[in-house]
């Protein structure tokens, strides 16, 4: 029999990947918050592309927090069917799989409201003793950590805790 080596493809690359973090969180079912940013700080500069999920090569600002998620095995949950502009899909996505916090703490997830509609999100940091927040930024073109200028924060409309995770 001839067989011939087939290099495996993005696609399968993610799934082991998946399937490796899913062990990993077997192991380990409460992570801290601290553990969700370093995930998140890992993806600095993935360029960014809309729906994009594979680290280094593209993600968008849902992408950076599955992405995320799945490394951690927090959960398998991903979502694709939303435009460039996703509204309250977005809002109603991420209140189906985390939950509400109260206030700003480190590793939580926080959403945005841009032109009105909630169309954007990140993960928030501690950064140069100063809320920091990590996100996909098309206007940037890559994944980037700053600082929760003021114009971030008056955009801010909701703060979320991922799942298994102490904050």
């Amino acid at each position: 029999m001839n067989h011939t080596y087939q290099q495996p493809t993005r696609h399968r690359i993610i799934q082991e990947q998946r399937k490796k973090s899913k062990v990993k969180s077997q192991k380990s079912k409460v992570f801290n918050s601290s553990e969700v940013v370093e995930v998140a700080r890992g993806l600095i500069v993935t360029p960014y592309k809309f729906q994009g999920r594979v680290p280094g090569v593209g993600c968008d600002c849902i992408g950076l927090v599955i992405l995320t998620a799945w490394e951690l095995g927090l959960f398998e949950f991903d979502f694709r069917n939303y435009s460039r502009n996703p509204g309250d899909i977005l809002e109603q996505e991420v209140k189906k799989h985390c939950q509400p916090l109260s206030e700003l703490t480190e590793g939580a997830l926080v959403l945005f409201r841009i032109n009105d509609v909630p169309q954007h999100c990140g993960i928030i940091t501690r950064y140069r003793n100063d809320w920091g927040l990590i996100h996909a930024y098309e206007n940037v073109g890559k994944v980037r950590e700053h600082r929760l200028i003021s114009w971030w924060k008056d955009k801010l409309i909701a703060v979320y805790g991922l799942p298994n995770v102490n904050y």
